[in-house]
């Protein structure tokens, strides 16, 4: 078949790719003010915690800088400084001090920064070593996931409770009278083990296969044109070539039950997925996997007081002398800012003081010379046009050259004298090498 064609002859492509442009319109779709993301680590890592920060980005997309050009020495308030003028709402920071991996996750601009302590983590291909059948999830990777939280609800701590809200606030929120079924690909699970207090991240892949179809079947649903090469009929295709009469066509499937089952409102990802269709739902994880537990809760973006910590607890007067050296640290770094800026506005004045004041010299210079071809005077070859600007630029050509000279002068003393020491001391040690050679002979004789 040939590609159809529009106004003008002009062929047209209708049904290719079309599945991706609906997902981009479902993704523009969405408001302004959905979170955005920096992913970055910061001083030396190891190598699988680079490659977790750079899956974190993918599990963070698509509102994250993917492709976010880093620095080693860069710190959080570096990221932070750009972060609001480019709309960022959230900083997360991968770091390894020591053999530990630390998350730190911020509110831009005005905190709280909450730092976790990360217990252990699977990358992607770890997950995928241990599958069967993996999953490609390229397409899933162009919609935000959903949020799960699980075992936050009962929990009244307050820095639980804020780890609850930093993470939902990561993902963009859901409205359900607009969200469309195709914009739920993934899932993103927090669970939290009250015993311990550490969270664990998991990353799932949503997938919808038709009901109450065995795997044959779904072959030939999936498949265009299925190799029927090697089989004697189309029954060994779809059950199987080792099917044997009386056995449950269903005992293929992959473990259908009815809590799965449900009625899809519009149509889905992947072939047989349509409208009013009976479809089983399953999660096939992606990667990675973090298990973490909040270890600090600090004020604003890694600046301010502490809030919380996993293993110090200060009493009501420390805490107070703590925020007040705080205060006072911050209160001081404002004052310097402020001098810092002052001065550079006095000699910015002072330069364009400076420059005016050159400016209204040339334009006396000018004005002078007009009168002197006026009235017919010779002019001054040698005028003082030259001189004000040597004397702001900079030194005079004769004072430059003076400099100059004085520098050959000193350079030729000081070789003069290296070449009197070196020739004294190797004529005093000719003669004693020559003494020693005569007192020798006499010796011998």
């Amino acid at each position: 078949t040939t590609m159809p064609k529009g106004r003008g002859g002009r062929r047209r492509k209708r049904r290719t790719h079309a599945a991706e442009l609906q997902e981009a319109k479902a993704v523009a779709a969405l408001p302004d003010n959905v979170p955005r993301s920096f992913v970055f680590k910061s001083g030396r890592v190891a190598g699988c915690v680079k490659e977790l920060a750079a899956e974190l980005r993918q599990l963070m997309g698509p509102f994250t800088a993917v492709k976010l050009r880093e620095r080693r020495r860069a710190a959080l308030k570096d990221y932070a400084a750009v972060a609001t003028p480019l709309g960022v709402s959230h900083l997360m920071m991968l770091s390894q001090p020591d053999e530990h991996v630390n998350l730190k996750i911020a509110r831009s601009p005005q905190g709280p920064t909450l730092t976790f302590r990360v217990a252990e983590f699977s990358l992607c291909r770890h997950v995928k070593a241990l599958q069967k059948r993996p999953v490609d999830p390229a397409g899933a990777l162009k919609t935000p996931p959903l949020v799960v939280l699980n075992s936050f609800g009962g929990d009244s701590r307050a820095h639980i409770r804020l780890a609850a809200v930093t993470l939902q606030n990561l993902f963009p929120s859901i409205d359900v009278s607009k969200l469309r079924l195709g914009q739920c690909r993934r899932v993103v699970l927090f669970s939290l083990d009250k015993a311990s207090d550490q969270i664990e991240m998991r990353h799932y892949c949503i997938r919808a296969t038709p009901a109450g179809v065995n795997r044959g079947v779904r072959k030939i649903v999936r498949t265009r044109l299925p190799n029927l090469g090697r089989l004697d009929d189309i029954s060994e295709f779809v059950l199987g070539k080792g099917y044997t009469a009386g056995a449950d066509p269903l005992s293929e499937s992959e473990g259908e039950d009815e809590a799965s089952q449900v009625v899809l409102p519009e149509r889905y990802t992947g072939r047989g997925n349509n409208k009013s269709q009976r479809s089983t739902v399953r999660l096939s994880e992606l990667g990675p996997r973090v298990t973490m537990k909040l270890w600090k809760v600090e004020r604003g973006m890694a600046e301010g007081d502490v809030l919380y910590h996993a293993h110090v607890v200060k009493t009501p007067e420390e805490a107070a002398a703590a925020r007040r050296k705080a205060y006072e640290r911050q209160q001081e770094k404002k004052r310097r800012r402020e001098e810092q800026e002052g001065n550079v506005m006095r000699k910015k004045q002072e330069k364009e003081a400076k420059k005016a004041k050159r400016e209204l010299r040339r334009q006396e210079r000018a004005k002078r010379r007009a009168d002197a071809l006026e009235r017919g005077d010779p002019l001054d070859e040698q005028g003082d046009d030259d001189d004000d600007d040597d004397d702001d630029d900079g030194l005079s050509d004769g004072a430059l050259a003076g400099i100059i000279i004085a520098v050959v002068v000193v350079v030729s003393a000081l070789v003069a004298l290296v070449a009197y020491n070196f020739g004294s001391a190797f004529s005093e040690s000719s003669k004693e090498f020559s003494k020693v050679e005569r007192e020798s002979k006499e010796d011998r004789v």
